[in-house]
C-alpha cells in the first residue's frame, strides 16, 4: 500500500513479521508530515525527536527512550507548565529526571519552599512523609520549606522545631533568640 498506516497495519495483523521489520519497511515510504501519529511513530522508529509539545517530548525520552536533545530545558519547561497549572506534585516528579543532580536539587528545593502550602505538608507529618517516599525528596529539605513557611506566618515555635528536624540548628537558634525568646 501506499499509505504507511495502512502498511502498519498489514503489517502487524496479517503477517508474521517482527514489529521492528514492520516499523522499518514504512520509513521508506512518502512522510505524513500532518500526522502527529506519523511523526511520533517515527520519533519511535528514528530515535529521534520532532517538533513536538514538552509532555509529549517528556514521554517519548522517558517512555520509548527517544533522544531528545537539550532534555533537561525541557523538563525545566515542562515543570513550568505543570506549576502554572497548580500541578505541584507531578512537577516534583518530572524534576527528578534531570541529568545534572545539582539542578534538579536547585529545583526541587525552590518548588518545595514556594508551594509547601499546596502540597498539605504544613501540619500533616503523614503527608511529609508520603511526599518524601513518593518523590524522594529529603525529609530535611522538606522540613526546612515548612520551617520558612512558618516563619512567615509568624509560628516561630513551630518553625523553630522544623528547623531542628530539617538539621539546621543554628537558624533554629536565631529564631528563638529573635522570635520565641522576647515573648518569653
Amino acid at each position: 500500500s501506499e499509505s504507511w498506516a495502512i502498511t502498519l497495519f498489514l503489517g502487524l495483523k496479517y503477517t508474521n513479521i517482527q514489529f521492528d521489520q514492520v516499523l522499518n519497511g514504512i520509513k521508506s515510504m512518502n512522510d505524513d508530515q500532518d500526522s502527529q501519529f506519523y511523526r511520533l511513530l517515527m520519533a519511535f522508529v528514528n530515535g529521534e525527536s520532532s517538533d513536538f509539545d514538552f509532555p509529549t517530548l517528556f514521554l517519548l525520552s522517558t517512555v520509548c527512550g527517544v533522544n531528545i536533545p537539550n532534555f533537561d530545558t525541557i523538563i525545566i519547561e515542562l515543570k513550568n507548565m505543570l506549576l502554572d497549572n497548580s500541578h505541584v506534585e507531578e512537577s516534583l516528579y518530572v524534576l527528578s529526571f534531570l541529568s545534572d543532580d545539582r539542578e534538579a536539587e536547585k529545583e526541587i528545593t525552590k518548588v518545595t519552599e514556594s508551594y509547601i502550602k499546596e502540597l498539605n505538608v504544613i501540619d500533616d507529618d503523614k503527608q511529609l512523609k508520603n511526599i518524601n517516599l513518593r518523590y524522594g525528596i529529603p525529609e530535611d529539605t522538606l522540613f526546612i520549606a515548612r520551617a520558612k513557611y512558618l516563619v512567615k506566618n509568624g509560628r516561630f515555635f513551630d518553625a523553630s522545631w522544623q528547623y531542628i528536624n530539617g538539621s539546621q540548628l543554628d537558624i533554629s537558634y536565631e529564631v528563638c533568640l529573635e522570635h520565641i525568646a522576647p515573648q518569653y
